[in-house]
């Protein structure tokens, strides 16, 4: 159902410039902080280009407190990095703290260059 409703959200945002304001201002009303808002728009609408810090930041959203982050941004991962590399985090979202933030530091090794 959630994958439904974001392509629901997807498709009204599309449908003007500034279609994204009242879905801002409803999250922002429903508790988000306007960073969570920003994350949420952003990946709903995905990238063009991809980049070392975008992939650290989809990886970091993978422990958001929110449920809809956490689901967007392993799509948007999905969306960059080979099937092959993700299979095994694809229920990562749904997992409990303690199991998600093991995976996301596995992930985060698979994915990120080392300092």
């Amino acid at each position: 159902m959630r994958f439904v409703a974001l392509d629901v959200l997807r498709a009204w945002i599309g449908r003007r410039p500034d279609q994204h304001i009242p879905l801002r201002t409803a999250l922002e009303q429903r508790g988000y902080s306007p960073m969570e808002a920003d994350l949420f728009l952003q990946y709903l609408r995905g990238y063009d280009q991809v980049t070392a810090e975008t992939v650290r930041q989809l990886v970091d959203s993978l422990d958001s407190d929110r449920l809809i982050i956490r689901e967007l941004a392993l799509i948007n991962l999905n969306l960059i990095v080979p099937p092959d590399r993700m299979q095994e985090f694809r229920n990562l979202p749904i997992q409990p703290p303690d199991v998600r933030r093991r995976a996301i530091e596995a992930l985060r090794n698979r994915l990120l260059p080392r300092p």
